[in-house]
């Protein structure tokens, strides 16, 4: 029926073949930490320059209500 090499051939290869897909979760486990890792980074640059844009925003309308109302009280 089966050869005794036969089955002791059949138990390496399916043993190295766990241990190929056990390291491949293991790669695409780290590659998908990075793209996540990248991902994240540009998010929070672009949320930065979005919370800066608009800071200035708020503080350029603010500067120019004030400087409105100076107006206005130096004209009365």
């Amino acid at each position: 029926m089966f050869n005794l090499k036969s089955v002791i051939a059949a138990l390496v290869l399916s043993g190295t073949a766990v241990t190929a897909s056990a390291d491949e979760i293991v790669i695409d486990t780290s590659d998908l930490h990075e793209t996540i890792s990248a991902e994240l980074a540009i998010s929070m640059q672009e949320m930065q320059q979005q919370l800066v844009e608009d800071i200035d925003a708020i503080l350029i309308a603010e500067y120019t209500q004030e400087d409105a109302l100076t107006e206005t009280e130096l004209a009365d």
